[in-house]
């Protein structure tokens, strides 16, 4: 288990996220925790999306843990989102979906949002899950499909 971070990892830099220092993983790769060009990457990601209710958001939900793209969605709201559409500012509530899942599972996940959501262009973000509890991952693990 990583217990520090590398000194040429500079967490108030503002290029320490660029994208060139991610890659895609597969199933086999090992540790489940591992630098690669100073960022901390596990097998693990967050992936947040919206709906524009809390039924949709259920509905999209159910989906991804249905289909085992998902371990876990908890279901936030309602938020306040203020954003630009169709060349104006926008105002609306929302729920958001925080989904627990592994980075081999994203384009699943997305597929099952595009499939279920209302929006035209839903908002999925992928997030790195730069450390967590072994015991949690090896919940996820047990959860998720293969």
């Amino acid at each position: 288990m990583l217990t520090s971070l590398p000194k040429a990892f500079n967490r108030h830099s503002p290029g320490h996220l660029k994208p060139s220092g991610l890659q895609k993983l597969n199933s086999t790769q090992t540790p489940q925790t591992r630098i690669n060009e100073g960022l901390i990457v596990t097998d693990y990601v967050q992936i947040i999306t919206a709906a524009g209710s809390k039924e949709d958001a259920e509905k999209i939900a159910n989906a991804l843990l249905h289909d085992r793209c998902a371990a876990c969605v908890q279901i936030i709201g309602p938020v306040t989102s203020v954003y630009w559409w169709n060349e104006k500012v926008e105002t609306a509530l929302e729920w958001l979906c925080l989904v627990k899942t592994r980075r081999d599972l994203y384009e699943a996940v997305a597929s099952t949002v595009h499939k279920h959501h209302t929006y035209k262009v839903p908002e999925i973000l992928a997030v790195s899950v730069v450390e967590g509890d072994e015991a949690y991952f090896a919940w996820l693990d047990g959860e998720l499909r293969k």
